[in-house]
């Protein structure tokens, strides 16, 4: 049973990922047909292609860092070679390593499949689908992104504080390099959807880009609109971040005594020593202890 539930569901993200139409509508199409399973297994297709994204991202940033730094020990070594004539140092044809930045250098692509799923999830008014849909902002493909841009505009703005855990910190970069570096005019109802987003679930490492907002030199009616837009919302961070701050002092262990001995109980300096015969003394039944004196 199991299994057979298992081949049903590949062959039908095969299908959702397939490069035709009809592959692709008939996929869409049972989906929309099992309702909130169907919602289901659109956001675990989106969310594990998204991560394997980001695994090739990593993936190329090493690779990147491994060619640059092998390209950079290899001018040492020729400006070395230069200076003191060593001829017998011969490296040969380097150009291979160009080609490898040149494979390297771009974005990461996106699957066919994250593709066609983000597209088919931009069509629910599900909240849950903003995470997803932030982590396609980047994608290469004009198409997704403008499905991307309109439906997070729609579903950003219904976030409440109890909706913070549905972004994660690299869906959360995205948004902000959004507000740095989306076009005032194309995107102005983008921005101002994460900004009225981030009053809500915002937090510190969105402050600096609203604060950037907050002196837009932009006077067009998109342009005042956002700045005034990031200058209502940043007081809501500022607050925010204020009461993290004060909850983290409060929460802070207190430092124990350099010396054990300043923990123990001592009488105040200058004190008379106690007469023992006006100490306290249990009471004893029968007869009592006479007073002394």
């Amino acid at each position: 049973m199991k299994q057979n539930f298992e081949q049903e569901k590949s062959e039908l993200l095969n299908r959702l990922g397939s490069l035709s139409d009809q592959e692709r509508q008939t996929a869409e199409e049972t989906l929309q047909q099992m309702g909130e399973e169907g919602v289901e297994q659109l956001l675990e297709v989106v969310r594990k292609e998204a991560e394997n994204r980001r695994k090739q991202k990593r993936m190329q940033r090493i690779i990147q860092g491994t060619i640059l730094s092998v390209i950079a020990l290899l001018f040492v070594l020729y400006t070395l070679r230069a200076l003191f004539s060593i001829k017998e140092w011969d490296f040969g044809d380097l150009s291979f390593l160009f080609v490898f930045i040149s494979l390297f250098g771009g974005a990461a692509a996106a699957s066919q499949l994250q593709k066609n799923a983000t597209s088919l999830l931009a069509k629910y008014d599900d909240l849950r689908a903003v995470g997803p849909l932030a982590d396609a902002l980047d994608i290469e493909d004009g198409d997704i992104r403008a499905v991307c841009r309109e439906a997070l505009t729609r579903l950003l703005p219904r976030l409440q504080a109890s909706d913070a855990a549905l972004l994660s910190p690299e869906q959360r970069e995205n948004l902000n390099l959004t507000l740095k570096k989306a076009d005032l005019k194309q995107d102005a109802e983008l921005i101002l959807a994460i900004l009225q987003a981030w009053q809500q679930v915002g937090d510190e490492k969105a402050v600096p880009y609203v604060e950037r907002l907050t002196q837009l030199k932009n006077d067009s009616e998109a342009g005042t609109r956002i700045r005034e837009a990031a200058q209502a919302c940043l007081p809501y961070l500022q607050e925010r971040l204020e009461k993290a701050r004060l909850a983290g002092m409060l929460l802070r262990p207190a430092a124990a005594p350099d010396h054990p001995a300043e923990m123990l109980l001592r009488p105040a300096p200058g004190a008379a020593p106690a007469d023992p015969a006006h100490l306290l003394r249990p009471a004893t039944q029968g007869n009592p202890e006479p007073p002394v004196g």
